[in-house]
């Protein structure tokens, strides 16, 4: 229960009150909205860019500015206007206050007049509550094109020393490369392939790697396990760069010829934290980390030895296998979490604290294909008893109420002081209170505190 005694003035006591009772209910949320003090003005608008200059049918046109306002603020209207034609209006999605887009389909492509130049005038609107407006404009000069072709001058992986890994950044560079709504541009690996293990050389032709469009010259992303497998080996051909429209059409660009790349093998290097409680993320560190098609799984085996001194063998058959989310190809998280074990109890790392002392090892499978990487041995790793971590949010009523009681000035005091109570009064249970969103456990309580009531 609260102690009021310990509560030492009006404001906290108001304060604490609030807290109380969205503590009793665990997830009561006072409904409150933000107070705002409205001068009459509106925001500057302006125009900084507009991207990219090459336009095909399904290309997504951005802009870059100032005073893009929500919904709740106000309308946004672009406006396509060609030399002595009609303007096209077109409402664009909206991505922040500083970006929006629309995409030219095939109708507006056509209305814009297909292939070629296209020289006019781009202006947004803004439409304010109360008939207030704004406009800015700039002058646009487009290439319209039914079809690129790419040209690849760069791949990082083929560099000369360099070993590459599963779910490594890789980049391509070049030109050409088809953006989002455009359809994708492909890089096909063909040539041979010879495992680390084996001399024998695997012919490979036409093996598919996927890389994210950053610009037309650059494309980024995590080496797939569908480029060169999930073995390590090296790689000996060519690289060809394929756009693939939306329409399934497909144009070849150039390549890059007897290329070598090195596929280095999955290992771990080290786990963090060295303890944990259910409910909390506990990373795992190293390179070759690979997801989409191909699944990491962790296999630990060794003892885990319970409080009271029982030992349970995790080894064989008994080995635990967890399946971690590949954040990067270099970490890797798993939340320890339990589930039912079919008699009333729960089982999995996590159910029962105590001290695990095991070798990890990282196997990765990929269609019918698995491979094992390496891992670390004797590590121990300590299961701590669960904690239940309850996140305090303040809602914006909490400080508007605060102010008509004339406490704003001192509203970092009355949280601290709410915070030093409920963790003091709740120190003998395993639980823990934070003004900070948990950023180390998933599974957490919010008790949203507001103010009006």
């Amino acid at each position: 229960m609260m102690r009021w005694r310990d509560i030492h003035d009006s404001g906290l006591f108001v304060a604490a009150c609030f807290f109380a009772l969205s503590l009793l209910y665990l997830a009561f949320a006072c409904e409150s909205t933000q107070s705002t003090i409205p001068d009459g003005s509106t925001p500057d608008l302006a125009i900084h860019s507009v991207e990219p200059h090459v336009v095909l049918p399904g290309t997504w046109i951005r802009i870059e500015g100032l005073g893009f306002v929500d919904e709740n603020s106000g309308s946004i209207t672009v406006e396509l206007q060609g030399l002595g034609q009609q303007p096209w209006l077109i409402s664009p999605e909206r991505l922040d206050d500083s970006h929006i887009r629309f995409q030219v389909d095939s109708s507006l492509f056509a209305s814009l007049g297909g292939a070629g130049e296209f020289q006019g005038m781009l202006r947004v609107r803004v439409d304010y509550p109360g008939g207030l407006s704004q406009e800015a404009e700039v002058p646009i000069s487009w290439n319209l094109v039914e079809q690129l072709s790419p040209e690849l001058s760069y791949f990082s992986g083929a560099v000369a020393q360099e070993v590459i890994y599963l779910g490594s950044s890789v980049e391509a560079r070049g030109d050409g490369f088809l953006l989002e709504g455009e359809g994708r541009t492909e890089l096909r690996l063909s040539g041979t392939y010879t495992p680390q293990a084996s001399t024998d050389e695997i012919p490979i032709e036409s093996n598919l790697l996927l890389l994210d469009p950053q610009s037309r010259q650059e494309l980024q992303g995590p080496l797939q396990a569908s480029a060169l497998g999930i073995h390590p080996g090296v790689f000996h051909g060519r690289i060809l760069a394929v756009n693939v429209l939306e329409s399934g059409d497909e144009v070849s660009g150039t390549s890059l010829d007897d290329v070598t790349i090195e596929l280095g093998p999955t290992f771990i290097t080290r786990t963090e934290p060295s303890e944990a409680s259910r409910g909390q993320w506990v990373d795992f560190f190293g390179r070759g980390f690979v997801s989409n098609s191909a699944t990491v799984v962790v296999r630990i085996e060794g003892d885990f030895t319970e409080r009271d001194g029982t030992v349970v063998s995790l080894r064989g058959d008994d080995a635990l296998q967890v399946v971690p989310e590949v954040v990067s190809g270099e970490q890797m998280r798993y939340v320890l979490r339990v589930s039912p074990d079919g008699q009333g109890g729960v089982q999995g790392l996590g159910a029962k604290p105590g001290v695990l002392r095991a070798d990890i090892k990282p196997e990765i499978y990929y269609g019918n294909e698995m491979e094992e990487g390496f891992g670390l041995e004797n590590v121990e790793f300590t299961v701590l008893p669960q904690k239940q971590v309850i996140y305090i949010s303040y809602l914006p009523g909490f400080t508007d109420t605060l102010r008509e009681f004339g406490l704003r000035n001192v509203e970092d005091r009355i949280r601290d002081r709410i915070l030093q109570v409920v963790n003091r009064d709740y120190s003998e249970f395993s639980v823990e209170f934070r003004t900070v969103r948990p950023d180390d456990y998933v599974e957490y309580a919010v008790i949203e505190v507001g103010g009006v009531d």
